[in-house]
């Protein structure tokens, strides 16, 4: 019987994916904030990407500790990294909304309820939805009051109160188009999925890389439609050793997140890719894909993916797209 508390759930359910890689240090701070919702209509699927024997043992016994019978907890035969572990997830539930929740962040208690209220806005519907985040030190101690650097240009240009008017009014902050340029998310932690956006970019081979889930699923799906921002803090993101793309020594806006040397990848042109492989692409309207692509991608990145992709040289208008390319060269 489960440990659980019955309550009335309302809304439609919610699924939480946790991918986790030797995290057993971790991972329970994480399900617990999940635990913690306000929305309570959600189930958490928990994949051991073939983690250490140790670690797997010592995950399962959290789990079983727990006692809620919303958690499902499964383990890869062998280590096939963040992405592709999160499509395990998917595909064990049928939830019409999904989260990736890594096992070193922790939402705030209104976290789900927050965010499906920003998907179910009365105005615009998009892929996928994220918050503002502030970011604490292993040791659970509080550095940061926020993380967004969109927030942070929107104050810069001076119409930073439209974004909390919004929220009131509509549910979400701002709307940001699939043509937005560069990173605008904080990370994936604090974004809220459409499940259709998820098939749609589904990976149609092994992927070379086996973290960056969050570059693959956010420029993936942010192709298909944009964005809504949420201008609120509902996430601690933690800073420890073992993060790539935001050490622990963060002291200004400006400054370099990344690890020193870190080299980058190409998980969105992956994701692309699987858009155009699967035919997938159909369902979108040519022209608004073209241009979010040619907006959002370098011109080495556009040739890679027309070097790679069959289906992608056959779908789009060549000499449009071509031209654009040149432009974008020319203009550098």
């Amino acid at each position: 019987m489960s440990a659980r508390v019955k309550q009335k759930t309302q809304g439609p359910k919610i699924a939480i994916i946790i991918t986790a890689f030797n995290y057993d240090d971790l991972i329970e701070g994480a399900i617990r904030s999940v635990l913690r919702q306000t929305h309570q209509n959600f189930e958490i699927v928990i994949v051991d990407d073939h983690s250490k024997p140790n670690s797997s043992a010592k995950t399962a016994k959290i789990v079983k500790s727990i006692g809620d019978d919303r958690i499902t907890l499964m383990r890869n035969k062998t280590n096939v990294g963040q992405t592709q572990s999160f499509y395990v997830g998917l595909d064990h539930t049928t939830a019409e909304f999904v989260c990736l929740l890594d096992p070193d962040d922790r939402y705030l208690p209104d976290f789900l309820a927050t965010m499906l209220a920003a998907h179910l806005n009365p105005i615009h519907i998009a892929p996928l939805a994220y918050s503002n985040q502030q970011l604490m030190r292993g040791d659970h101690t509080q550095i940061t009051g926020t993380q967004s650097e969109f927030l942070v240009k929107k104050f810069k240009a001076g119409n930073f109160g439209e974004l909390e008017e919004n929220l009131r009014c509509l549910g979400f902050s701002a709307f940001v188009p699939a043509v937005t340029r560069g990173w605008i998310w904080t990370s994936t932690s604090s974004m809220m999925f459409r499940r259709n956006a998820l098939e749609m970019i589904r990976p149609t081979k092994t992927l070379s890389f086996k973290g960056h889930a969050d570059t693959y699923l956010a420029n993936g799906t942010h192709l298909l439609g944009g964005s809504l921002f949420v201008h609120r803090v509902l996430l601690s993101r933690t800073l420890h050793h073992k993060n790539d793309f935001s050490h622990a020594r963060i002291f200004a806006s400006d400054q370099s997140w990344g690890t020193p040397g870190l080299k980058a990848s190409i998980p969105e042109l992956d994701a692309a890719e699987a858009l155009f492989e699967s035919g997938n692409d159909k369902l979108l309207r040519r022209s608004s894909l073209e241009r979010a692509l040619v907006a959002r991608l370098k011109p080495k990145e556009l040739l890679w993916l027309w070097w790679h992709s069959a289906k992608f040289r056959a779908r789009v208008r060549k000499r449009i797209f071509l031209l654009s390319v040149f432009s974008r060269l020319r203009r550098r």
